[in-house]
């Protein structure tokens, strides 16, 4: 009998002892077996340990994901821990691929009990498989919004998921001037990521070497159509109104969903908002086969008031296994902050009402107030002793901090448009953890949730804390929230919108049942808000009743959302009396749409005022469709080029404006209007350098070009030819006047010279894909260069929490410095995005980096590298064997002016990369070494782990990539993507052997395969081993060289980290399993790998366990390698690498501004 069916038998005959001993003594020869770990969560069923059930039939689907017995035993380990809309799910799945017909029968009676479980159920028993294509409104990164929860869904399902990000920029430099959009799609779908199963595609933005710049997107997704043409049905969400540019752009068969998370017309606080936004949302739903919306507002908006008959309701909701909490310890930084704690997570911008959350904070000194949220921080900048910020979270941790609170809080102005448009993800997420929830008066928080409070006033919100705090939570209750507000139950709206199974007879259910719950909410809550989405509701049947309710509740309480909803019903009334009169005490509606209808009111001309009218509350294609129906042609044109102004931003068009000017009515306010707000747009070619087909492709586009600025005495056809001077009182006489500057290689100097000569601002021309777009340089940036300010501006590219020595750089600046240089920090990849591009060159002169960031823009500055690692002892560049690109090239590497360097070596081993001239080396040290010295490296690991370490030995395990999850690169063995390149790799027992000998281990992953890791790293919980990446670095102000410092033992393979433990003169071990492959595929640059390498060498756990005691009790082991290697490595071992850095730079940029002032 095989071991697997002996634990079977042990199993069955509930010997549990002996199944145990056979599963724990086989683990290593079964870990790529199904069957193993399907038997492993068995036995974890019978001991009613759920939670590591769950992780078994995790790893044993991992393997075989259509084994229904496996999928039939996860779903009741869901089902115990309280996962009850995964569990329906995963029976669902069950059902469809188990053999057994007796379960079958059993499993279709499980969900019964309740509706949505049963959709739940049905759709993953008997759906058919097809490909979603979220076009997705953010990135995918640890914080998740909406379509990151869709997308985890649908894959459960067993749908494809294509999840396709916004553009990034990128500089692509060999090979460009042959570059096209079809290559770039293929380097796209060549770094495909794959997140809990979701296929992530970053589509790419590619600055050209003629500055000319070329975009994939639209490719991507017709890329995907073209794929599934004949496979799979394609289904695309989308989520931005210029979207609908993609999708007029592809061609094929396809279902379109609009998931309508927002309101666009909102542009007060919808700060990612484009004017265009209004009409692009009009084309977008007139595209989409169906509209869902997350808000009642919303969905009332497009079914009572634009009479659409394919509009859904899909609120948001929660997933319920994030959750699920597997280890209670409280986490560091609230273990100081007192009971009772009120807690606030999630973004912080204008919506956020400061001044109420305040009043409410000094009202209940003896409360702890904890905020969880990231963006305008500086909104809460006033400190007080019982506030506490914590700053952004991962969304994995969350429930870590919301299980030690007590309530939840939704401090948002209610009288906000966004607001009334916003079901709050976060109370979902609350009452998941059994928090009760206070918000202000947003009406989804009046309907459908459990353990909710509102309140609007700072006393009012304080009695709803304390009788918030005072409720007992029944977590049935919570439970029957969750199974009916899960994202699989959204998930499973989508499948069965684009199949077409829902009715019109559940269609009006739904409808009629959103008005009950509106009727109930206005009779139980004093708001206007409430009263007037309950007439809204009516306007279906009764508008003379939406009337009166409008009427009370403007009486009441005159915001924007009211005043449109009344404004609405007063014209469909035809009460235009009341109309004007509500018109001329808006404060929301346009001055000149005010003046307009007034003039045409005093000449009794009627037929003008209905589309204006529709301005009045933003309905922008009642407006376009009822200009053609004017019977005054010169009207029409004025009217349709207002919209174009308001809506569409584009320049008016002079000869369209002039066309008019004779015919209409002069004393118009809407005329005089546009005859003021008329720009004149001049390009600015100072020495002629433009082309007439370049020029033709500007004339071509929506720009339109009224004049041609330049110091040469030429004619261009059909533009007039200005000189600098007359330009600069063009401008001075007419604030409206428009100045671009093409964006080629004489830009900077062009925009110096008008900011020399007064010019306040101007746009920067940049040509994407031959479509124009405008890079805004505003009056403050225009100031600063014509004080010269890029002189002694440095702009720093902090490209992540492992980016350490510029990291150093900025911390330990010299005092002497600090005063003479002015700082310029972008973070992360926004050193790429096309603003940054444009911009950077005209704030600075220098630039410092680390990962040669600025090296890939084109050439604009004087550009110094300090690096980010050490002497490399993996092939990059020319060397490596596979990529010949990889950190750069001879290419990327001509825009370098200096780099920083440890020693004579580290400058050979990185001219062999990237053939590097002698002569831009400055051996300074490396910075990041000084923090190895200068930190209290323990004190801030403490801080960090949350433990105490002080007696213990402590080991660092930073190995580097062996799959990069962004780009997809294997180097070495695949099967090593995990901490510990050992395979099969026993943690539990690791982590016994580190309490047995006094050790912690902190295993962080290279920031390459950090989301692929990190994710499996969720489901690891030890006492003596602790997993961190970049993420919690930076979410505690930690620099990785500020805890590194406190290692005792290093464990890598062939990363440069190395570096720094030889020079703290600390033992290495290198685990070098897959060295052979390595070699092969990317080759090693330091060989022989033994002479280099001054530690031993492993391959096995047990050698691991065995080096690391050695590296302990003997002091001197491999001491006497270390100390030959180190003079190599390191010319100074002291920690003054940042001042010698401080001092090159300062010296360079000397030395060029002398060169600059001899020059002037």
């Amino acid at each position: 009998m095989n071991i697997l069916n002996s634990i079977g038998e042990y199993i069955k005959n509930n010997d549990i002892q002996n199944a145990y001993t056979l599963i724990i003594d086989n683990e290593s020869d079964y870990s790529n077996n199904s069957e193993y770990w399907n038997l492993k969560g068995i036995l974890c069923l019978k001991l009613e340990e759920y939670n590591t059930a769950t992780t078994c039939f995790e790893k044993a689907l991992d393997i075989d994901r259509l084994n229904g017995d496996v999928l039939y035993n996860y779903a009741y380990a869901l089902e115990h821990i309280g996962c009850i809309s995964d569990a329906a799910l995963y029976y669902g799945l069950a059902y469809r691929y188990v053999d057994n017909l007796k379960l079958k029968e059993e499993l279709i009676n499980l969900c019964t009990h309740n509706k949505e479980l049963k959709n739940i159920f049905d759709v993953a028993a008997n759906s058919k498989q097809k490909t979603f294509v979220i076009l997705s409104s953010c990135g995918w990164g640890d914080i998740y919004q909406r379509m990151h929860h869709i997308s985890r869904s649908l894959v459960k399902y067993g749908h494809e998921v294509i999840y396709i990000e916004p553009g990034v920029m990128a500089n692509i430099i060999e090979g460009e001037e042959r570059l096209n959009i079809s290559e770039l799609t293929k380097y796209s779908w060549d770094n495909l990521r794959v997140v809990d199963g979701v296929n992530i595609l970053q589509p790419l933005i590619v600055n050209k070497k003629d500055n000319s710049v070329i975009i994939n997107y639209n490719n991507l997704v017709q890329n995907v159509l073209d794929v599934n043409s004949l496979d799979k049905e394609t289904v695309i969400i989308t989520y931005l109104p210029y979207q609908v540019n993609v999708i007029k752009s592809v061609q094929g068969n396809f279902f379109h969903i609009y998931d309508c998370v927002d309101d666009h017309t909102d542009l007060e606080y919808a700060f990612w908002g484009h004017k265009k936004d209004v009409l692009w949302e009009q084309e977008l739903m007139e595209t989409a086969d169906v509209i869902t919306t997350t808000s009642l507002s919303l969905y009332l908006q497009r079914s009572a008031n634009e009479k659409r008959n394919n509009v859904f309701l899909s609120r948001n909701a929660v997933n319920e296994i994030d959750f699920v909490l597997k280890n209670n310890e409280m986490p560091n930084d609230i273990k100081d902050i007192p009971e009772p704690r009120i807690v606030y997570v999630g973004a912080l911008y204008e919506r956020f009402d400061t001044e109420l959350f305040y009043s409410v904070v000094k009202n209940n000194p003896d409360k702890s107030f904890v905020v969880i949220g990231f963006g305008s921080t500086e909104l809460l900048a006033e400190s007080l002793p019982n506030l506490y910020f914590l700053g952004a979270k991962g969304h994995g941790e969350l429930k870590e901090y919301l299980v030690h609170m007590q309530v939840g809080v939704v401090p948002f102005k209610d009288y906000s448009d966004i607001v009334i448009n916003c079901d709050s993800i976060k109370q979902y997420e609350y009452i998941a953890c059994n928090l009760p929830v206070v918000t202000t008066f947003m009406p989804d928080s009046a309907i459908g949730k459990p353990y909710v409070f509102l309140a609007n006033k700072a006393d009012q919100f304080t009695t709803a804390i304390n009788n918030a705090l005072e409720i007992k939570v029944d977590r049935d209750v919570i439970n029957n929230f969750i199974a009916e507000n899960s994202w699989n139950a959204r998930a499973a709206l989508l499948y069965n919108l684009s199949e077409g199974i829902i009715s019109e007879r559940e269609m009006e259910i739904e409808f009629c049942a959103v008005g009950e719950q509106l009727h109930r909410i206005s009779l139980n809550y004093d708001s206007p808000i409430f009263d007037i989405m309950y007439g809204v509701y009516l306007n279906i049947q009764d508008t003379k009743q939406f009337e009166l309710i409008a009427k009370q509740a403007y009486e009441r309480q005159q915001i924007k959302y009211i005043e449109r909803q009344y404004l609405r019903v007063l014209i469909f009334n035809g009460n235009f009396e009341v109309f004007n009169q509500v018109i001329s005490e808006s404060i929301f509606v346009a001055e000149e749409i005010k003046q307009e209808l007034n003039y045409r009111n005093q000449d009794k001309q009627l037929d003008y005022i209905s589309p204006l009218a529709y301005l009045c509350f933003n309905d922008v294609d009642s407006y376009v469709k009822a200009i053609p129906r004017l019977y005054d042609k010169s009207v029409r044109v004025l009217y349709q080029l207002y919209a174009e102004f308001i809506y569409d931003e584009k320049v008016i068009r002079g000869r369209d404006f002039y066309d008019i000017s004779n015919e209409v009515d002069q004393k118009s306010p809407i005329y005089l209007f546009l005859k003021k707000a008329e720009k004149l747009t001049y390009i600015v070619d100072l020495d002629n350098d433009l082309s007439d087909e370049y020029l033709q492709l500007i004339s071509s586009s929506n720009l339109n070009v009224n004049g041609y600025c330049t110091h040469h005495k030429i004619i261009k056809e059909g533009l007039e030819v200005i000189s600098l001077r007359d330009l600069i009182e063009l401008k001075n006489s007419n604030e409206m006047i428009k100045i671009i500057v093409p964006f080629n290689n004489e830009y900077v100097k062009q925009v110096r010279e008008l900011a020399r000569s007064g010019i306040t601002e101007c746009n920067v021309l940049v040509d994407i894909n031959s479509n124009m777009e405008l890079v805004y340089i505003d009056k403050e940036l225009m100031s600063k260069i014509m004080k010269k300010e890029y002189l002694t501006t440095i702009s720093f590219n902090k490209f992540n929490a492992a980016d350490s020595n510029i990291g150093a750089l900025l911390k330990y600046m010299p005092n002497e410095y600090k005063d003479k240089y002015k700082i310029n920090i972008i973070y992360g990849r926004d050193v790429w995005s096309l603003e940054q591009t444009v911009r950077i060159p005209l704030i600075s002169s220098y630039t410092v980096s680390g990962f040669a960031t600025f090296l890939y823009n084109p050439k604009f500055t004087y550009n110094i590298d300090v690096g980010h690692a050490g002497i490399s002892i993996k092939a990059c560049g020319i060397m490596d064997k596979k990529d010949k690109r990889s950190g750069g090239d001879q290419q990327v590497f001509e825009n370098v002016d200096i780099v920083c360097t440890a020693s004579h070596m580290h400058n050979v081993v990185f001219s062999s990369f990237y053939a590097i001239p002698e002569n831009k080396y400055e051996i300074t040290g490396l910075p990041r070494n000084d923090m190895l010295t200068l930190s209290k490296s323990r004190e801030n690991l403490t801080a960090l782990l949350g433990v105490d370490i002080s007696d213990k030995k402590i080991i660092f395990n930073m190995p580097t990539f062996h799959v990069f999850d962004e780009i997809n690169r294997v180097e070495g063995s695949h099967k090593l993507n995990d901490n510990f390149k050992i395979l099969d790799f026993n943690y539990e027992q690791f982590d016994a052997f580190l309490e047995d000998n006094n050790m912690i281990c902190i295993s962080k992953p290279h920031h390459g395969e950090e989301t692929s890791i990190s994710h499996k790293n969720e489901k690891r919980l030890y006492n003596n081993l602790f997993f961190i990446n970049n993420d919690n670095l930076e979410k505690n102000d930690l620099d990785l060289y500020e805890i590194l410092g406190a290692g005792d033992i290093l464990i890598t393979d062939y990363s440069t980290i190395y570096n720094d433990f030889l020079f703290m003169n600390k033992p290495t071990i290198f685990v070098n399993t897959d060295i052979e492959e390595y070699r092969k595929e990317r080759g090693l640059i330091l060989e022989p790998y033994d002479f280099w390498m001054a530690g031993p060498k492993v391959q096995l756990q047990k050698d691991l366990q065995d080096e690391l005691i050695k590296c302990c009790v003997n002091v001197d082991y491999y001491r006497e390698e270390r100390e030959r290697l180190l003079p190599v490595f390191f010319e100074s071992s002291d920690a003054n690498s940042v001042n010698r850095t401080w001092k090159v730079i300062d010296n360079a940029i000397s030395k060029k501004n002398n060169e600059f002032e001899g020059l002037n």
